[in-house]
């Protein structure tokens, strides 16, 4: 997939490719803003000390992902305070490019990364974005904001791109 600069991504890593975390993608980000990429359709392994997932698709989405800002964008699970496997491995993976001789010039700073959540919960308990807000400062990423579906409609004054779980 080609990413304009500065366009907004929709980044779905959802056990659901059709489910709530879509539908609430498409609330923030309507069909024609952004354009989605579905993490489940993507072949991207698990963090291996040594490379052993360097051919699979983590590292030509995220040199795509680096021409605009980012958005992330997270379902809350009704069974506790995790998110989805999709996201925790598209999160883990981000280890590849502190790691790497060959990528360690990637650069997420003044990229911002915003949570948006479905679940059944009518608020996140706070544990569940201490994960996500510890990712972005240690890459030098603003955490935007969180949106529930019970919250109000907000408007995005930057570039965006999203990341669902």
């Amino acid at each position: 997939m080609h990413i304009n600069p500065n366009q907004p991504v929709i980044l779905l890593a959802s056990s659901r490719s059709a489910g709530n975390t879509f539908d609430l993608a498409r609330r923030v980000l309507p069909e024609g803003s952004a354009p989605l990429i579905d993490l489940s359709q993507l072949n991207i392994g698990y963090f291996s000390y040594l490379y052993a997932n360097a051919n699979d698709d983590f590292l030509p989405l995220v040199e795509q992902l680096l021409l605009s800002p980012v958005l992330g964008f997270s379902r809350h699970h009704s069974t506790g305070t995790t998110m989805s496997a999709q996201a925790k491995t598209f999160i883990d993976r981000l280890s590849d490019l502190l790691s790497s001789a060959s990528h360690s010039d990637t650069n997420f700073a003044a990229k911002v990364w915003l949570l948006v959540c479905t679940g059944t919960d009518s608020a996140l308990p706070s544990a569940f974005n201490q994960p996500l807000e510890l990712t972005c400062s240690y890459l030098g990423m603003s955490f935007l904001a969180r949106i529930m579906p019970n919250m109000p409609t907000i408007t995005l004054s930057v570039p965006v791109q999203v990341i669902c779980t």
